[in-house]
């Protein structure tokens, strides 16, 4: 068969609808083993009958109609198993011919012309994979004057590198994936970082202070108690005005112990002189047990009688002192002596 340009570029890419399952191969090929296939980078099996496998595919033929000895001559389908593919599914499609030769020809006499042109067209096929290959992969530009070395260094030395090109334009690894992979666990960060950059600088703001950022750095232990405190700070802010109104009384608050303590002093002092003054009043009732119509027998707590004890008789009009065994007269008189006799019993008594 001949090999048309249209029919000789050994790549077709799909992307699925819901439940397809036929793929145009849009290559010519001459065998089975000739095409793979491959379903979202995950390549397919071959197998004849693939209509329970969801991993599998058989190839459909379409036979040239200038060349009918090849089966393939016009490409052919690719028919995936089971339900076929999902929407959206990414379907690639490639030729890949064993590098091989598989006919020898004899130096003189007849040979078959069908092997040759068989062989002619392989080698052609692989010519186009090979270019295919090599426009996807990364070469030196045709115009590029200048020379580059694109070998890369040996394993050791890429091993956990990512590639990259030096300022000469050579192959280079000189940084570590380690850490661009560390960046990427933590991208949301660094779009934080960015989005604080534009459009609002806020990052060259903190590069202005970095002294006085410096400076709270040295400080986090105070900062960490600040922050610790935040409620007693907040009551603080509540009742600032307050806090302001006693500190312009600060003197009388700061007076305000002594005061405390002079007046506790007072108090002391008002219940020594109180509790003088009961006892007072306490003696002088057990000393003048006042105006009575008979001798009394006990004093006016109940206790018993003690030498100098006093009363008014209000019988007699006599005041009556206890001589330590019995009463007798101590003064007499006429008019007014409950009066006198307690003037009199007051002035023993003081």
């Amino acid at each position: 068969m001949t090999i048309a340009t249209a029919k000789n570029t050994p790549r077709n890419t799909y992307t699925a609808s819901a439940g397809q399952t036929n793929f145009t191969i849009g290559f010519e090929f001459f065998q089975v083993a000739d095409v793979k296939v491959f379903k979202n980078g995950t390549q397919l099996t071959y197998h004849a009958d693939p209509t329970t496998y969801a991993d599998r595919y058989k190839i459909v033929g379409a036979t040239s109609t200038s060349d009918e000895a090849y089966e393939f001559g016009s490409g052919g389908t690719v028919v995936l198993g089971s339900t076929g593919a999902s929407a959206n599914d990414k379907i690639v499609i490639i030729r890949d011919i064993t590098i091989e030769r598989t006919q020898d020809f004899p130096l003189v006499g007849a040979f078959d012309i069908t092997s040759l042109n068989t062989q002619l067209d392989t080698l052609t096929s692989m010519m186009a994979e090979q270019d295919t290959l090599n426009s996807r992969s990364i070469r030196l530009a045709d115009t590029d004057v200048d020379s580059a070395t694109m070998t890369l260094p040996d394993k050791a030395t890429r091993a956990s590198k990512m590639l990259e090109f030096d300022s000469n334009g050579n192959v280079a690894t000189n940084i570590s994936s380690t850490g661009l992979q560390t960046v990427a666990d933590n991208v949301a960060s660094v779009i934080a970082v960015a989005g604080q950059i534009t459009p609002t600088n806020n990052i060259g703001t903190l590069a202005g202070i970095s002294n006085n950022i410096s400076t709270v750095a040295g400080i986090s232990s105070n900062v960490t108690t600040v922050a610790n405190a935040n409620t007693n700070i907040g009551i603080v802010t509540t009742n600032i005005a307050s806090i302001n109104t006693n500190a312009s009384n600060i003197t009388a608050i700061q007076n305000a112990s002594t005061n405390a303590t002079n007046a506790a002093n007072s108090a002391t002092a008002a219940q020594q002189a109180q509790a003088a003054a009961e006892l007072a009043a306490d003696n002088f009732g057990d000393l003048y047990l006042g105006a009575k119509s008979s001798d009394p027998t006990v004093d006016n707590d109940g206790d018993a009688l003690t030498t100098g004890d006093l009363f008014f008789h209000s019988g007699t009009n006599n005041l009556r002192v206890y001589n330590g065994s019995a009463w007798e007269d101590a003064a007499i008189s006429t008019n007014g002596f409950a009066t006198t006799g307690l003037s009199i019993a007051m002035s023993v008594a003081l």
